[in-house]
């Protein structure tokens, strides 16, 4: 009997083995959303004349940030605008990018070296208090700093970390901190063009280049996981971040598409024709209202952030407007020539005229944040502070 059970023991094991060895290997596949067809949305009819006056503070042109937070070589030790003041002076003195969170100021600006370079002063400050600040080097640019520049920005990852640091056509240098301490955790440059700035979510940062966005630890820069992009990156292509999720649209694609990815899940979770190649450095998305644009031929484009969705659109011929939002609406800051330039309040979801204005002349870019609203020209700046129906 024992025998037999041995025999018995051997066939089923030589049985089992045969089964593993024929059995078809799990192999996860990513799911592909299907590409929704392009469908013109309902146009935006410009007015014929204007609805409302602008209301404007009087013109303000400031100096660089670094002579009024260090006028002496040492970081004020009292932030020197007020909360009402805060972003029309940043704005202003050309800070290269600031973050509020909570009761807290992150703000970074230009610190200027021999040569025309610059080293970038990374600083917080609690209410208007100093609480701390380090400079991040930047010589190694040497004399390419004023071709390779691209921008500054920062980012908060979770409670344990906030990032500083510049964009380069050949890389991007990042700078962690400890956000009470001001200790650096970790800095080093990301050796690739980045169309992403990085960004903050959750326990790490979030970079997209030419082929792929990655995620990344913050305390050393190195990738955490990977996914490639639907198409050719690069800098004809459109690059967008909400801080939840990364908007894409390939370059010089045969069937243009933008692509939601999704910073948690790193899936793509919609994709959705254009009708044309969209143009770069235009790129504007605006979390409030889940709302992003894009360029497309002489036409501007917004869709709907959640699903993809087209929403409405705007002939701009060959200009790319600025655009910004409050808390009610999107400004469009539209370029004619010959005209006047005017700008209108659109519903974000439907594009219905709220209102239409006339800038003054020198007018080029319309900033916002909340609810406050300030126009630019070259240096000077100028505070929306009503409207007057027409």
């Amino acid at each position: 009997m024992a025998r037999v059970l041995a025999i018995l023991l051997a066939l089923a094991v030589v049985g089992c083995e045969q089964e593993n060895q024929d059995a078809t290997p799990i192999v996860h596949q990513e799911l592909v959303p299907e590409l929704r067809a392009y469908a013109a949305p309902n146009a935006i009819k410009l007015k014929e004349s204007p609805t409302h006056a602008l209301q404007l503070s009087n013109p303000q042109r400031l100096l660089d940030c670094h002579m009024y937070l260090e006028p002496n070589g040492k970081v004020v030790r009292e932030f020197p605008w007020s909360d009402n003041e805060r972003f029309e002076a940043l704005v202003g003195c050309q800070a290269e990018a600031w973050l509020r969170h909570e009761n807290a100021l992150y703000v970074a600006y230009a610190v200027p070296t021999e040569g025309g370079r610059s080293d970038l002063r990374f600083a917080k400050f609690e209410g208007r208090k100093y609480v701390w600040s380090l400079k991040i080097d930047r010589s190694q640019q040497g004399t390419n700093f004023i071709a390779n520049y691209r921008s500054g920005f920062i980012t908060r990852i979770d409670d344990k970390h906030v990032c500083a640091g510049t964009l380069w056509e050949g890389g991007t240098t990042t700078t962690c901190v400890d956000p009470k301490e001001g200790k650096q955790q970790w800095g080093g440059r990301l050796s690739f063009w980045a169309g992403l700035q990085p960004t903050g979510r959750g326990d790490a940062f979030y970079v997209a280049d030419l082929a792929s966005l990655t995620k990344r630890y913050p305390f050393s820069g190195v990738e955490m996981r990977h996914q490639k992009l639907d198409g050719t990156g690069g800098r004809a292509a459109f690059y967008a971040s909400d801080g939840r999720s990364l908007y894409f649209a390939p370059s010089r694609a045969e069937q243009p598409r933008m692509i939601r990815y999704d910073f948690d899940s790193m899936d793509p979770v919609w994709r959705s024709q254009l009708a044309d190649n969209t143009f770069p450095g235009f790129s504007p998305v605006f979390d409030a209202h889940d709302v992003v644009v894009v360029k497309q031929g002489s036409e501007i484009l917004a869709l709907d952030t959640e699903d993809g969705h087209y929403l409405w659109r705007l002939e701009v011929g060959e200009d790319r407007p600025s655009l910004a939002a409050t808390g009610k609406e999107i400004l469009i800051l539209h370029r004619v020539p010959d005209v006047p330039n005017h700008i209108i309040g659109v519903d974000p979801k439907t594009g219905a005229i709220n209102w239409q204005s006339t800038v003054p002349v020198g007018t080029l870019k319309v900033v916002a944040e909340g609810d406050q609203v300030v126009f630019m020209g070259v240096r000077s700046t100028q505070l929306l502070t009503g409207l007057d129906p027409i």
